[in-house]
């Protein structure tokens, strides 16, 4: 009797240890989430800025990709 009631104590234990894991995990997600959010709105903003200073500094509204610094 006692054997059982020791098993029965345990897999409380266990399913309570894996509960705060997939709680903690869950948390972690949510927050990691949240940072790529903020993340991508500081990149498209910083984008945003950067397309504008091009489009007045070429006097043009075609935007060139790639590398436009000093060759050579």
């Amino acid at each position: 009797m006692a054997k059982a009631s020791q098993l029965n104590e345990d897999s409380r234990k266990e399913l309570r240890q894996r509960d705060a894991i997939q709680t903690a995990e869950s948390r972690l997600n949510s927050e990691k989430e949240e940072r790529e959010k903020k993340l991508g709105r500081v990149v498209s903003s910083c984008l945003h800025g950067l397309i504008r200073i091009k489009a007045k500094g070429s006097k043009s509204s075609h935007i060139h990709g790639g590398y436009t610094g000093m060759h050579g």
